[in-house]
């Protein structure tokens, strides 16, 4: 009776894994038609839930498990989830080809097998150990197996063609457009980018794709990607919120949030409460001590038109040797601070810019050349100082320096209001 009653509860056993396999499938089935729009409205979301019904926390449908994972670090209809590689690597090791590779171990000689038997998920594994090899041989064999798999009729086959460029003068990469435009047209969102004929951003943000929510780009969108997780929605956010009047209050939250994602120069902004406030978070601010100040001599010459041409006997604000950002960029500073502003970028010029701009160089590194300068955690010695903005008074003594970027026009209006007021 115990062996008969053992028997019996095998076969339970058996009865119910087989049961769970056959609706894992089938949930499988159904977030593939919820992910492609197919009879049903497109929604990622409850195609991730689908997915981790399937895959059942790594016991369920092997395939479930790796395109749930690839879901979870993409934030498709979930939040982004950094850590998937061990439901990558449950995946791969129940037999799963697609999951296998890259920062996932497997058995080569057993894939190479299964490769040679015509298994083409297990040819596409071994092409990830080639990833950095230099060798002609082994591109001619990775294309040979891409090839291969997308005629089979394996989407990720003919991803991997397109990844390399689908410029259609090598072989099967008319039948890769081909297949991806096939599958494009069924309305998977990966084939229509890889054929350059994407699905709109907004569609799919609405949809659940919440990296697509950065590419529309609204607060709205980015707010939704910055509650599901992505890094760059939340730094995008405060720093944008850094270029209100006055700024967001929730410019600090934002960027702690963004950098613990993992964002690195919302990292260096949250470490700088202070400067968050006063606008100078993006730049190194130095306001020279009165007794290293310098003025610029004899700023006179002519101008372009060979007319004499003197330094504005004003405050000033100078931008040194500075091509990133063109001289119009100021413009929207001007309009933010209550002094005259004045540009120069041409440090080979003989016009009034390059000369201003040599005479503020010189200034600068006689006024700093005595003692390091210690910003914050920066240490910034020595001379040939480019990104240079800094504040001239009316007698042409250079008064505060800044290093940085002025790409937030804003920001960096405030933080000349604020050393203005400082000196």
């Amino acid at each position: 009776m115990r062996v008969a009653g053992r028997g019996v509860a095998l076969l339970a056993a058996a009865l119910c894994a087989c049961a769970r396999g056959g609706a894992g499938r089938a949930d499988l089935a159904l977030a593939d038609r919820y992910e492609r729009g197919d009879g049903v409205p497109r929604d990622f979301r409850k195609a991730a839930a689908l997915l981790a019904r399937s895959c059942a926390e790594g016991r369920g449908v092997a395939a479930a498990c790796r395109r749930l994972a690839f879901a979870r670090a993409q934030g498709r209809g979930t939040p982004v989830e950094p850590f998937v590689l061990p439901l990558l690597t449950t995946a791969c090791q129940r037999g799963d080809w697609l999951a296998c590779g890259g920062m996932i171990p497997f058995d080569e000689p057993h894939a190479q097998a299964a490769c040679d038997r015509g298994d083409h998920a297990a040819c596409l594994a071994i092409t990830t150990l080639w990833a950095w090899s230099q060798s002609g041989t082994l591109d001619a064999q990775r294309r040979d197996y891409e090839e291969a798999a997308c005629r089979a009729g394996l989407l990720e086959g003919c991803l991997a063609i397109a990844a390399s460029g689908l410029d259609g003068g090598a072989p099967g990469d008319e039948v890769a457009r081909e297949r991806l435009g096939a599958a494009c047209r069924g309305g998977d969102a990966d084939a229509c980018a890889a054929i350059e004929t994407p699905i709109p951003p907004r569609e799919l943000c609405d949809a659940g794709d919440f990296a697509a929510c950065i590419v529309v780009d609204d607060e709205a969108a980015l707010t939704i990607a910055c509650d599901n997780q992505l890094a760059e929605a939340c730094e995008r956010l405060g720093l944008r919120g850094l270029e209100q009047e006055p700024p967001d209050p929730r410019v600090a939250e934002r960027l702690e949030r963004a950098c613990r994602l993992g964002a690195s120069t919302a990292c260096e902004y949250a470490q700088r409460p202070r400067d968050l406030a006063n606008g100078c978070v993006g730049f190194l601010t130095y306001v020279i001590a009165p007794d290293h100040r310098r003025a610029l001599s004899r700023l006179r010459g002519v101008d372009a038109a060979h007319q004499p041409w003197t330094a504005p006997a004003a405050r000033i604000l100078v931008l040194v040797d500075h091509d990133a950002v063109p001289p119009a960029a100021y413009d929207e500073v001007a309009r933010h601070v209550d002094v005259p502003v004045f540009v120069a970028t041409a440090p080979d010029d003989e016009a009034p810019r390059g000369a201003l701009t040599r005479a503020v160089r010189v200034v600068i590194d006689a006024a700093l050349a005595d003692e390091p300068v210690v910003t914050g955690r920066h240490d910034v010695s020595g001379h040939r100082i480019a990104h240079t903005n800094a504040i001239v008074d009316g007698d042409g003594v250079v008064r505060a320096v800044f290093w940085g970027l002025p790409k937030m026009p804003v920001s960096f209006a405030r933080c000349v209001r604020h050393v203005l007021q400082e000196l």
